[in-house]
């Protein structure tokens, strides 16, 4: 992606590029190739992996170990650490952070203080937000929503159009597809559809 096609996404204003370079990636052979757009007020550390189409902008920081591949965007106060990865369109936002070896991918849309952390899945079109926690093992997928103070762990599986708010705690083996979950603790093998 050049700067035009940056400026015309981001819809950024005349001038602009003065407040935006290109990440430099430093690859495992010690060669160097040249990374996504950084906004002059984002952290990125020297030893992120930055893709060409991914941005890093406003107050986001990135840390070393990090992979922000694709067409990824990560922006407003948003924390990316450890060994997180972040592809395809997924988009990261507000005072979200994603660590640990979390993956996000596809479509997924992680905002507000959400936090994703250890091995944590979400991909397809599945929306984070508020305070929600996602760690562990879980996957979120589909056009699942998790929001509130809704905490997700252990292997859970949240998929389909299910929707899980409120103080409601989701873990074990548990697998939600659809319905809406706004409290209690929802725990052991069970599928429910």
């Amino acid at each position: 992606m050049n700067f035009v096609e940056l400026k015309a996404k981001l819809n950024l204003s005349e001038g602009a590029e003065q407040h935006w370079h290109r990440h430099v990636n430093v690859l495992p052979n010690g060669t160097r190739e040249e990374g996504g757009w950084i906004e002059d007020t984002a952290t990125v550390a020297p030893g992120a992996f930055i893709g060409k189409n991914a941005i890093v902008g406003q107050n986001a920081t990135i840390d070393g170990g990090v992979r922000i591949e694709e067409f990824a965007v990560i922006v407003g106060n948003a924390t990316i650490n450890d060994k997180a990865h972040i592809a395809g369109r997924a988009v990261v936002f507000g005072d979200a952070t994603v660590q640990g070896n979390a993956r996000i991918a596809q479509h997924a849309m992680i905002e507000g203080y959400a936090q994703i952390g250890d091995y944590a899945t979400v991909v397809g079109r599945a929306r984070i937000s508020g305070s929600a926690k996602i760690s562990e093992h879980t996957l979120a997928a589909g056009k699942a929503q998790i929001s509130g103070n809704a905490q997700i762990r252990g292997n859970a599986v949240i998929a389909g159009s299910a929707i899980i708010c409120g103080t409601a705690i989701v873990e074990g083996d548990h697998r939600i597809d659809g319905g809406t979950w706004d409290s209690g603790i929802h725990s052991g093998e069970k599928t429910i559809h």
